[in-house]
């Protein structure tokens, strides 16, 4: 088996003796990295030669005897040789200058044995030549040195000289190495030919693994052990004794499984191989082991101490020893089981040192923070402050990256490290957000552990605001509000004070019936901005004061982004919550901050009439608040869901919008706080507006009695009358409803939005009949017409326009209908728009087709993914945009496509 794949270089052997033998004397040395199976192929064309009657004289050098004066020839020309020609009777001979003259005793050969002799002069030089011409006389003499880059200097001596004299004779020199510090070149350069030996084949691989295991093994097997040792035959034959050891089943998983733990023999065998290449070779291999592949050969002599020209030597004896790759300035260790036996003979210190050391040098580098992180990672905790930095700022890539498990294993080991307290629980604060997308127990247990640690007032508050989300998140209201309120009496501080007593009061507004009890002050004290601001809001009065702390941003306590953003859309300054929420969503650096900017740009963007995007931003807010528990259990994705639920009747989806209503109140009694009275009074207007108008107005009242109870009559937040009123007139209790709009339309009034008076004046003008219907009505265009509210305003001119004709005013009928359509196109709201184009055709008008191709023809979502894809962003960086799928994003640009006449985004007009 040793000599399977290596047909051709031993045929090669066998011409040149047939050369020496014709009296064409001639050499050849046998070269290969170690392991490639020199040794063997020696042996066996010296077993070839005996065979075939040839005079074999074999001497094989050791490192160990390399300093041994003459140590080769003593074994060429040994005592046993002698003995052996002197009891055929025959004397040993030399050949004389003059020509071969048998007799003369060979003094120099005998001298060998002498302890005393330690160099040759060239007498004795030249006679041991003609000693070994004459042992060529009766028979071909093949002379052969294994391993002879460990020659001795005098033997070299001798051999050099030997190589420039034999080609007149029967003589043929062979000679094995490997790449060695030691090795003269010039002794190399001697001889005639060079038999380089390369790695095996995977079938001859295939075969040896037969041979040796006993049993046919597949040829993935075989794949399998030449991907692992390169096809080296020593790797080759060691793996193999290693699975037969084993008593394993020869597999692709068991080869592989021995990379683990490498057999024995493979380790000392790679010692002695680096130990020839001289001091530092193992060094460097266990470095560029432990750091993997691909590794800047600098950096891994740095790590040892090596300076680049020694570093560079060594890597050029391990690649002519066959064990390194090279990738432009990058090497590697070749086979893998030898970066497996190397990794293996470090211990851990000299593991650490070897990942410590890449990691100072990577930081030192500015090598980013990921390549010195994982370092860190592999070293070990190392006590010093600058390991838990770098080890924090990998876990922000990490993150950036999408790669949430190597944050979180980043900021584990950044916690092993040496901190002052502030640090540790800024590390647990970071390791919490990042859990919360993977654990969310583990992300809780993680923002509980950093309250203890921290002991900052500012730093806790934070901390509390995270924790208390995402208890809300995780259906742990109380747990969450309970945080707020520990903390908040344990602060001194009084902004901080302040600023938790904001978080209480807003997050109770959500999920409790305790909210106007927060926001009602103590004797003698004053409410927070925010919660002044959003009692104000919710009682319906001094509209003027909220929109100046809203546009000016006046307080930026805790949650009081959120909270902006809601005042101004309730206040009718929808353009400027949009914005606000932009900035929320660009700012959201937890999946609480997320889920809140979605759900406050959900409501904000159906008042716009952004229809599309509402429903986009809603579905988002429910996805990014699934992983934390129940899908509804927070109030946000309550309110998300109902103006989902509002988005997808508007748009026709009727059936979707009473399976999302059954969703939500399939497993879970009916949410307490505004989230409750929003869902109840949003699956009102559902009901009535399908024909259930009993169910419907029992919704809305039932949501007008909890708000009522909760003194929060703003019609701008929820406004229950003007929907209860529409679904009474159904039921032929116009009194009721007549007095409910006019209470509605009161309590707007007294708020001043826009948006809510238009929206109260365009209900009391559809119970009205013959001109009180037209001139409330026109009041709700006109007043709806200055609001940021286009939506509520194509309904407005719709009722005005259905008005106008059972008046008998067609043409401007006809005229208010079809500015009430364009409005309804631009929103997408597809149910308003399918009643415009019935009553422009009862007034006899012919309702304008839609647009099938064009600009025109574009959904609001499809306009939007078009210009950013205009813009030059990528699928991927519009689904992060828009915070939808890729497979989404695809599929509104195909349409695009489509209407637009096009076939690619390059075609796409500039926005």
């Amino acid at each position: 088996m040793d000599l399977v794949g290596r047909a051709v270089e031993l045929n090669a052997v066998d011409e040149l003796l047939s050369l020496a033998h014709a009296g064409h004397g001639t050499s050849a040395l046998l070269r290969g990295p170690a392991g490639a199976g020199k040794s063997a192929l020696l042996r066996a064309v010296l077993a070839r030669a005996r065979a075939a009657g040839d005079l074999v004289l074999a001497a094989g050098a050791d490192r160990w005897e390399a300093d041994f004066p003459l140590c080769l020839l003593r074994q060429l020309f040994s005592e046993r040789l002698l003995g052996q020609e002197i009891d055929r009777g025959r004397e040993l001979t030399s050949v004389s200058a003059g020509g071969r003259a048998p007799g003369v005793p060979a003094a120099a050969v005998r001298s060998l044995g002498r302890h005393e002799t330690r160099y040759l002069g060239y007498d004795a030089v030249d006679e041991l030549y003609r000693v070994a011409v004459g042992l060529s006389e009766k028979r071909p003499l093949v002379i052969a040195i294994d391993d002879l880059h460990w020659a001795d200097t005098a033997s070299a001596r001798w051999l050099a000289y030997l190589l420039r004299r034999i080609g007149g004779e029967r003589v043929l020199v062979l000679g094995t190495t490997a790449p060695a510090e030691v090795w003269p070149a010039d002794l190399a350069d001697r001889f005639a030919h060079h038999i380089v030996l390369d790695g095996l084949s995977i079938p001859d691989v295939t075969t040896i693994a037969g041979a040796l295991l006993g049993v046919p093994v597949a040829e993935g097997v075989g794949a399998a052990c030449h991907a692992a040792t390169a096809g080296n035959p020593f790797l080759v034959h060691a793996l193999l004794r290693g699975l037969r050891q084993g008593g394993v089943p020869p597999t692709v998983s068991t080869v592989r499984a021995l990379l683990e733990r490498p057999p024995a023999e493979i380790v000392s065998w790679l010692r002695l191989v680096l130990a020839e290449l001289g001091p530092g070779a193992a060094e460097l291999a266990g470095t560029l082991a432990a750091l993997g592949d691909e590794v800047e050969l600098d950096l891994a002599g740095a790590i040892r101490g090596l300076s680049p020209e020694r570093a560079a030597r060594l890597a050029d004896a391990l690649t002519e020893a066959g064990l390194l790759n090279w990738r432009r300035d990058q090497v590697s260790l070749r086979q893998p089981l030898v970066r497996a036996a190397a990794a293996a003979d470090l211990s851990q210190e000299a593991r650490q040192h070897v990942h410590g050391g890449a990691a100072r040098l990577l930081h030192a580098r500015g090598a980013g923070a990921e390549p010195p992180g994982a370092e860190l990672l592999r070293a070990g905790p190392l006590g010093e402050t600058w390991a838990a930095q770098v080890l924090e700022l990998a876990a922000v890539e990490a993150v950036t990256a999408g790669r949430t498990g190597h944050a979180v294993r980043y900021l584990r080991a950044a916690l092993r490290e040496q901190l002052g307290n502030r640090q540790r629980a800024g590390i647990l604060v970071r390791l919490g957000s990042v859990l919360s997308h993977l654990d969310v127990a583990g992300a809780v247990a993680a923002l509980r552990r950093a309250l203890t640690v921290s002991t900052d007032p500012a730093q806790r508050a934070e901390i509390a605001r995270q924790l208390a989300g995402l208890l809300c998140l995780s259906r742990r209201h109380e747990d969450g509000l309970r945080v707020l309120t520990e903390v908040r009496e344990q602060c001194a501080d009084p902004e901080v004070t302040e600023a938790l007593l904001v978080g209480e009061a807003l997050l109770a507004l959500l999920h409790s019936s305790t909210a106007a009890a927060r926001l009602t002050p103590e004797a003698g004290a004053e409410l927070p901005p925010v919660l002044w601001s959003v009692r104000a809001i919710l009682a319906g009065s001094e509209r003027d004061q909220v929109l100046t702390w809203a546009s000016a941003e006046a307080d930026t306590a805790l949650l009081a982004g959120p909270a902006t953003a809601l005042a101004l859309t309730i206040a009718g300054a929808n353009a400027a919550a949009a914005e606000e929420t932009d900035r929320l969503f660009d700012a959201a650096s937890s999946p609480a901050d997320l889920a809140f900017a979605l759900a406050v740009r959900t409501e904000v963007g159906y008042r716009l009439g952004r229809l599309t995007q509402c429903r986009d931003d809603a579905r988002a807010c429910l996805n990014a608040l699934v992983r934390f528990g129940p899908r509804y259990a927070h109030g946000l994705a309550v309110t998300a869901a109902t103006r989902l639920a509002d988005t997808l009747s508007e748009t026709g989806d009727v059936e979707g919008a009473h399976r999302l209503y059954e969703e939500i109140l399939a497993a879970d009694q009916l949410p307490g706080g505004l989230a409750g009275a929003w869902l109840l009074a949003g699956r009102g207007r559902l009901r009535i507006a399908t024909g259930a108008a009993a169910e419907g107005v029992e919704d809305l009242l039932c949501a007008g009695r909890r708000l009522d109870a909760w003194r929060m009559p703003n019609p701008a937040v929820v406004p229950w009358r003007s929907a209860a009123a529409i679904g009474l007139a159904t039921l032929g209790r116009l009194g009721t409803a007549k007095a409910l709009a006019m209470e509605e339309l009161e309590l707007a009034r007294a708020w001043g939005s826009p948006q809510a008076i238009g929206g109260a004046l365009r209900v009391s003008g559809v119970l009205a009949r013959g001109s009180a219907a037209v001139e409330l009505l026109r009041e709700a265009a006109r007043v709806l017409a200055e609001a940021e509210a286009p939506l509520e305003h194509a309904r407005a001119l719709a009722d005005l326009g259905t008005a106008l004709r059972k008046t008998n005013q067609l043409a401007e009928a006809r005229d208010q209908l079809r500015l009430a359509g364009a409005l309804a196109q631009q929103c997408g709201a597809t149910v308003v728009d399918r009643r415009i184009r019935a009553e422009l055709r009862v007034s006899g008008a012919r309702p304008r087709r839609q647009a099938h191709s064009g600009l025109e023809a574009l959904t609001p979502t499809e306009l939007r993914v078009a210009n950013l894809a205009a813009h030059g962003l990528s699928n991927r960086e519009i689904a992060a945009r828009l915070f939808v799928v890729r497979r989404t994003v695809e599929l509104h640009l195909s349409s695009a496509y489509r209407k637009l006449g096009i076939t690619s985004r390059t075609e796409l007009p500039p926005p």
